[in-house]
């Protein structure tokens, strides 16, 4: 889908789920292909929800084979470094104590 449309189904995801009263962090997931582009608004969608984004991680795990069980997944190792920021950016949200 088009960056446009898969943008307006994000925001009426997060959109959903804040209704329900479920907290929302957003980790931006970059564009498969030549580079791992990152869309920029993943970090506009999370702004203006006032939520917590993560928008370099899963970048950086797919970018090193060290941390991929194939070419578009983390294994064990790429999931715990993701863990590892979740858990920062959450403290550093005031999400976690």
């Amino acid at each position: 889908m088009d960056d446009a449309d898969a943008e307006k189904n994000l925001r009426a995801m997060v959109a959903m789920i804040r209704g329900r009263g479920i907290g929302v962090v957003l980790i931006g997931v970059p564009r498969l292909g030549f580079g791992l582009e990152v869309p920029k608004w993943y970090r506009a969608v999370a702004k203006d929800a006032g939520i917590p984004y993560e928008g370099e991680i899963l970048k950086r795990v797919l970018s090193d084979s060290s941390l991929k069980s194939d070419p578009i997944h983390p294994n064990a190792a790429g999931y715990q470094q993701m863990a590892e920021s979740l858990f920062v950016l959450l403290k550093k949200s005031g999400a976690l104590p």
